[in-house]
């Protein structure tokens, strides 16, 4: 896996950064949740995919930098559960988000957004991820300490999740700060992916902190001109554990 960071404009740079792999087969019992990934090619091609419901994901190109990934048998007719999209990109700083949901009983439809560095609609290779009631890589038996949340102008009580049943809560703007109790424990990582249209982003502001068994995640946004803005995202945190 090679990691390439860059400023606002594609500019290379030194950076903190948080990277996951994961691979998955078979059908597990999904006892209320659910899991799925796509790795799509620009042309909408899929270069691998997996659903734990069985089906098979789908990506349809539509303009350029736009995308529709489709995922059976997962999900419900409301928003739940959380999504994780990165650009795979080995030219340039392209970045890639969910520009929108649509949640159905069938599954989810995600339309997927890339940007270049000068923040035009840009056809790149990405992956997504889906995850309900699941860590953000989808273990068959996840681990104790996870959760996830979904900040859409207000935070839909499906899309918040904490494994211990302990509430998390959003506070805050630039940065965010999103706290889950119960869920701290080393090793771990977290992931912040925007949500919307247009070219804005979000990352992580700095490291989540533990204090004792609260986890605390700094989400934070910006504009195409790398001004931080009070954005929309989706982020996930899982312990090994």
């Amino acid at each position: 896996m090679t990691v390439l960071c860059y400023k606002p404009g594609g500019i290379p740079v030194n950076s903190l950064f948080t990277a996951l792999y994961t691979t998955s087969s078979g059908v597990p019992a999904p006892a209320g949740g659910g899991y799925g990934y796509t790795y799509s090619a620009p042309t909408g091609a899929v270069i691998t995919q997996y659903n734990s419901s069985g089906g098979a994901n789908t990506v349809s190109h539509g303009s350029t930098g736009i995308w529709k990934a489709w995922l059976p048998g997962l999900g419900a007719a409301t928003p739940l559960g959380n999504f994780q999209v990165t650009a795979v990109d080995g030219v340039q700083g392209a970045r890639c988000k969910v520009a929108d949901w649509y949640p159905a009983a069938s599954g989810q439809t995600a339309i997927v957004a890339c940007f270049d560095a000068a923040n035009n609609p840009y056809d790149t290779r990405w992956t997504l991820s889906y995850s309900v009631k699941r860590a953000v890589h989808g273990p068959a038996f996840p681990p104790k300490y996870f959760g996830h949340l979904w900040y859409n102008g207000g935070v839909p009580a499906a899309t918040s999740f904490n494994s211990v049943g302990a509430v998390n809560s959003l506070a805050g703007s630039v940065p965010y700060s999103v706290t889950m109790p119960g869920v701290a424990q080393a090793p771990d990582t977290s992931h912040t992916t925007a949500f919307g249209p247009g070219p804005d982003y979000c990352g992580e502001a700095m490291p989540w902190n533990r204090s004792g068994s609260t986890l605390t995640l700094y989400p934070i946004c910006f504009n195409g001109s790398g001004s931080p803005v009070t954005g929309r995202f989706f982020t996930a945190y899982t312990s090994a554990f």
